[in-house]
């Protein structure tokens, strides 16, 4: 309706009042509700259903996951064998020493 009525009056946005502030009173309660939604985000109670009362809600977990990022956890290749910095290369912790394969 607003474009209808700049159109008709060519542009001249004097005859348009009541479309202008119905448009900009839409776009402050959508400028709110977005606050709202990103406040409400932020907090964790986007309205998902928690597993228990005291934990925590899911987007709680994916905000301190970000916070606290762990190294490795989900980057491919996936290292099912992988040794540990207090572990000696000496060790046979992967059960590999006695086992017949291609000689290097």
């Amino acid at each position: 309706l607003l474009f209808q009525c700049l159109r008709k009056w060519e542009f001249d946005d004097l005859h348009c009042k009541s479309q202008h502030k119905a448009y900009f009173d839409c776009t402050a309660s959508a400028a709110l509700t977005l606050q709202q939604f990103k406040m409400a985000a932020r907090d964790g109670t986007l309205g998902e259903s928690k597993m228990h009362e005291s934990g925590a809600s899911v987007a709680q977990i994916n905000r301190l996951m970000t916070l606290f990022p762990q190294p490795g956890l989900g980057k491919r290749p996936y290292r099912k064998m992988k040794r540990l910095p207090d572990q000696s290369y000496a060790d046979d912790i992967f059960h590999r020493q006695n086992k017949e394969g291609k000689r290097s």
